[in-house]
Parts: structure tokens; sequence; C-alpha cells
């Protein structure tokens, strides 16, 4: 995993440039989209995907299929269970547990066996596949999530098993959780940790998410996307200020508007922006960093392209439909061109879309959240694309 660059941005100057200049919306005429033909070519180009020779193409496939074909996912994510990368074998038991795929099983519980042919050798995909069998009910190795959560040496073991511990939809896994929770130092494991809490019911997580999604790391971006999946209180609100603020990276804004596509609010000024970015993160990215010298990374194009297209899916615009097309055709990078086939389908079959959503919170489970009190003001800062995804 890269390390994270963190980038220093003058506020008053971002507000003058503006990352926001030229994003004004201009409908145009009405588009027609042979909705058949779309889903027929996303589907194929997803398929496609999870046969790709790149493993990161191949895990972003996984996770897409799950997500939006789980029709589709028990021949991937059997196939993914047997890959040679580790990422691919990871994304696949996690699908399993997800979707309580009864085929994948057998292929799980060979995995999960000690020393033996077949067996898992990595301990990340050791806690997918130990969280999956849980979810399947198979519940012989579960107490091995403790110790992985426990993990000295390695951030993205506790990551991994504290995912797993949400995926097993137990309540008691609450207090072990939060255990770890007082001594964690890693912002990474942090945010996995009160993610899987506030899916295993914890409303003091709900609100905890909306703190960290205010802090300057790459890690809080997990935080903006789980507010906005799990529809904590004060999501939208929260989403709303982040993406409005001045020193914010194109990144962070296209995530904050997805993020409130998702929760249902959507404007003429954020579709415009997050086709721009799916269009151009390039030049999107250079307008953001030129005022400061600052050399735009291959990985900011990416990352930035693949946050606008998601964002745009849940945005279910029937005109973004051939502007991502457009975009899937040519993109050279794999998880991009997943990314536009996933937000493809969202859009022509919402209905069948797999949604994730907690049921939104009572009003009085959660308290508003604020954001991390400061001692000091400190520079406006923006985060680049080298961080976890």
């Amino acid at each position: 995993m890269k390390k994270t660059r963190t980038l220093s941005f003058v506020a008053l100057a971002l507000a003058a440039g503006g990352v926001l200049a030229g994003c004004t919306y201009e409908p145009k005429p009405r588009v027609v989209v042979d909705r058949t033909r779309a889903r027929i070519d996303a589907v194929s180009r997803l398929m496609q995907a999870a046969e790709s020779p790149d493993p990161a193409t191949r895990a972003c496939a996984i996770e897409a299929i799950a997500d939006v074909l789980p029709d589709r996912a028990p021949g991937v994510v059997l196939q993914g269970l047997r890959d040679d990368d580790r990422m691919v074998r990871s994304a696949a038991a996690m699908a399993a547990g997800e979707l309580e795929l009864a085929s994948a099983k057998a292929r799980l519980q060979e995995m999960a066996m000690f020393k033996t042919k077949g067996a898992e050798p990595d301990k990340r995909v050791y806690a997918a596949v130990v969280g999956a069998l849980h979810r399947l009910g198979d519940t012989k190795h579960s107490s091995d999530l403790r110790d992985l959560l426990g993990d000295p040496d390695e951030e993205l073991v506790r990551a991994q098993a504290a995912l797993a511990l949400g995926l097993t939809k137990e309540h008691a896994a609450i207090d072990l959780l939060k255990r770890r929770l007082d001594i964690e130092r890693s912002p990474l494991v942090t945010i996995q940790i009160v993610e899987a809490m506030a899916r295993l019911g914890d409303a003091g997580a709900l609100a905890r998410l909306e703190g960290l999604a205010y802090l300057p790391t790459d890690s809080s971006v997990a935080a903006m996307e789980a507010a906005a999946r799990y529809r904590t209180a004060n999501a939208s609100d929260l989403l709303r200020g982040i993406a409005e603020k001045p020193d914010q990276s194109p990144i962070r804004r296209a995530i904050a508007y997805g993020g409130l596509a998702r929760l249902g609010e959507t404007t003429d000024a954020n579709y415009s922006y997050c086709l721009s970015a799916a269009q151009d993160p390039q030049g999107v990215l250079q307008k953001a960093f030129r005022p400061f010298g600052i050399k735009v990374e291959a990985a900011d194009v990416t990352r930035l392209q693949r946050c606008a297209a998601v964002a745009l899916g849940w945005m279910r615009r029937i005109e973004a439909v051939p502007e991502l097309q457009g975009a899937l055709a040519k993109a050279q990078d794999g998880p991009v061109r997943v990314s536009c086939a996933m937000s493809i389908l969202r859009i022509v079959q919402p209905t069948s879309v797999a949604g994730r959503e907690l049921p939104p919170p009572s009003p009085k489970a959660q308290a508003p959240a604020e954001p991390p009190q400061r001692k000091q003001p400190r520079k406006p800062q923006v985060h680049s694309a080298e961080g976890k995804d």
C-alpha cells in the first residue's frame, strides 16, 4: 500500500481560482438510451473484467458484480476464491459472505483448514473467509477473528478482521470491537472498527463515523462513504459541508457528491462537476493543483475518475449513460472501467441493485456529530489518491 501524500492548500486562493469554476450545468437535449442494450454491454464489460489479467481489476469486478449483478455472482465468486492473488480471494470471500452464497461454503471451509492442501495462507484473506463462514452458519473458526483483530504487526490484518466481524451480524461482537478501539492507533483500522460497529447496530458508532469523516487523512473517505451507506442522522449536512468547503480536493468533493446522491440529494451543479471529473479527471485536477505548482499523479487521475463515475451511478440520471459509456471506452485503467460499467447498471436497472444501507437510525439514537476540535488553526489540506480506496 502506498503511503499517504498530504498536499497543503491555501483556502483563499482556491476560492479565487475555484475548482468549481467552469462547472455550470447546461441541460442538453433529451437523451434517448436503449436500456436493454446498455445493460447487455455493461454486463459484458463486468464479466470480462472478472477475467482480467490485472488482479486489482478482477477484485473490483467481483465487488461490482456482487453489488449490481448478484444473480451472476456465484460463478465469479467461486472462481475468485481459487485466484492466485490474495486481494482477489479476499474480495471473493467478502462477497460470498455478503450474499450468503451456500455454493461457496465448501470452498471456504477448505480455505479455513490449517496446513492442509487448499488452505488459505494469508491472514487478511483468512479473516474474510472466517467472516463469510460465520455468515453461512459455520462458526468453528470465528474465535480466530479476536486474535486477528489484535494482530501486533499488520494494520491491514486488523482492518480486515474488523470488516469480517461486521459481516458476521453478531451484535455481541460490538464489545470486542470497542475494546480494540480504545487502544487502536491506526486511522485506517479505527475507521473500519467504527464502521463494523455501526453495521452491527451500535448507535454511538453512527455518530462517530461522522466525526471521523472530518479528519484530514485519506482513510477518512471510508468514513464519508460509510455515513452515506448507513444513513447516519447528519449524513446529508456532513457531506454537503465537506463538498462546499473551498479547500477540499476534487476526490473528496466527488465522494461527497456521490454520498449525497445515495441519500437522494442531487443538484445540476453536483452532476456537472462529477460529469467533468469522469470525462476529464486530469483537467479537473490540474485546475485545482496548478496554482500551487503541485504535480498531478497518475493515481490521482484514476481515483478521481473512479469516484466520479461511482457518484454518477448514484445520481441515476439517464443522460449520464452515454457519457459513462464514452469514459468506459476510453479508460485504460481496469478499475475505472469497472466503476463505469457498474454505474451504468445502477442507472438502467435501479430496482435490481443490491442495497447495503442500514435503516435510518431513530432521531434519539444518535447525537449530532461535531468536527474534531483543534487547539490551533491549521492550513487547509487536500489529499491525494495514494491512500486506501
